[in-house]
């Protein structure tokens, strides 16, 4: 069967819910489960981690704790780490912030530039180069008063082709 998506393979989609956690793979009996030694402890470490990819930049404490209020409210009601862990990104990811780009007026940051350039370029999410020039403010344009990440983009042009491209090419 043909992959569809572009993302990870599992064990890719493992590291990034869960990080460095063990997991226990589900058997046709029970479901997966994912050992932690403190669990409220790795639900604010991976919910903040998670967070900052989907919302496309680095979250303040004061926006991402409701998210982390439910998956602790779940661990405390007797969901397992996991059951806490899923209604934490559920909710996270039913978010404005995710589902929309949440900018201010006025001029871009370099976290709002570097998606609006990855989701005109590949239609996707910035990857982590991105993500790194935007935290480094390289790629400063002069003249601007802000800096664009935009160093390399070029060459991930050629690497990863995507459907519009062959519009953008096409000159007759």
């Amino acid at each position: 069967m043909e992959r569809i998506h572009r993302g990870p393979d599992n064990e890719g989609v493992r590291r990034l819910l869960f990080d460095d956690l063990e997991v226990i793979p589900a058997t046709r009996r029970e479901r997966a489960k994912v050992v932690s030694q403190q669990p409220r402890r790795d639900v604010v470490r991976l919910m903040h981690s998670f967070a900052n990819s989907a919302f496309r930049r680095p979250v303040e404490d004061e926006v991402l704790k409701p998210y982390v209020a439910l998956a602790l409210a779940s661990l405390d009601n007797g969901d397992d780490f996991v059951a806490a862990m899923r209604a934490g990104y559920r909710d996270l990811l039913c978010s404005p912030r995710f589902l929309y780009f949440h900018e201010q007026p006025g001029n871009l940051d370099n976290y709002a530039v570097a998606s609006r350039l990855s989701y005109l370029l590949w239609n996707r999410m910035p990857d982590k180069t991105l993500f790194d020039l935007a935290r480094s403010a390289h790629g400063q344009v002069p003249g601007q008063s802000h800096s664009v990440p935009f160093v390399g983009a070029e060459q991930r042009w050629q690497q990863q082709p995507f459907l519009y491209r062959e519009r953008c090419d096409d000159s007759g």
